[in-house]
């Protein structure tokens, strides 16, 4: 093999090693995330991700699209929901941010170590709805 062909080869190597690092794992949303979705790839809704089912992403209210997308705005947070009275979700030294409050109108946010908080609570203005890990992206 002469040197041409040696650096045709490797380069053609380089370009799929290359397309193969740089496809990202597959997004699936979790239960309670705000999404994209559409039928068409052209008309977007926002949704609140309920279930999946025969190549559906469903809703709270029973609609269903068949494409969804992650919503990468930086203004939303989007907690993992958490039943009042649970126990704690994640590890005990975690920094969190927390949703409590039983009543829409006064629920609150707070930034602590999971330690730190009530986690099983429940019928209180301090129950845990949704939370989630303070350094993930």
């Amino acid at each position: 093999m002469n040197i041409q062909d040696r650096i045709t080869k490797l380069e053609k190597e380089l370009a799929e090693l290359k397309e193969s690092v740089g496809k990202k794992e597959m997004w699936f949303p979790r239960k309670g995330e705000i999404i994209r979705v559409t039928d068409n790839k052209e008309d977007w809704a926002y949704t609140r991700f309920a279930e999946y089912k025969k190549d559906y992403y469903y809703d709270d209210n029973g609609d269903f699209w068949m494409y969804a997308e992650p919503l990468n705005d930086p203004m939303v947070i989007q907690l993992i929901p958490h039943v009042p009275g649970d126990e704690m979700p994640c590890d005990f030294d975690s920094d969190v941010i927390v949703l409590h409050g039983n009543d829409f109108s006064k629920r609150y946010y707070t930034v602590d170590s999971a330690k730190n908080i009530s986690w099983d609570r429940f019928d209180s203005n301090d129950d845990v709805f949704g939370w989630k890990h303070l350094n993930e992206d």
